[in-house]
């Protein structure tokens, strides 16, 4: 990450110093910074690249392990968000009618379960980058 931040301090003094050139130097400078923004940009997606694959080792890892409190964690939290979504959309609709049942805010687990099902920030972002392709 200190390459990260030394192209951004490098990229913002060619910003602030394009005044002092002509013309033509601006556009090469211009263009000098529009590689250096590709490479930043390039080096964050082979960072975050390296973190999923990290992840999904971690993952596989985990599904090996025959151990219900290692592997089984994640199915566990999928049902319970599963049955708590369920129950807040289909049940009680269906149900109050004929039994005062309570109401079960849905709204923190759904965001667990949001992440789960992978539509997250970081999917949103790499679609609003045009990168989903890429892999």
């Amino acid at each position: 990450m200190n390459l990260l931040s030394l192209l951004k301090g490098s990229m913002s003094m060619l910003q602030n110093t394009f005044s002092e050139f002509s013309p033509e130097e601006c556009n090469r400078l211009q263009i000098e910074k529009m590689n250096l923004d590709a490479k930043v940009e390039m080096e964050a997606l082979k960072a975050f690249s390296q973190i999923d694959l990290s992840q999904n080792a971690i993952n596989l890892e985990e599904a090996k392990n025959n151990n219900f409190f290692i592997s089984g964690w994640r199915p566990v939290l999928g049902w319970i968000c599963s049955i708590a979504f369920f129950y807040s959309t289909v049940a009680y609709p269906l149900l109050k009618v004929f039994f005062p049942l309570p109401q079960y805010e849905f709204q923190n687990l759904n965001e667990v379960l949001m992440a789960m099902l992978g539509l997250g920030g970081m999917r949103t972002f790499e679609k609003w980058k045009n990168v989903q392709n890429r892999h």
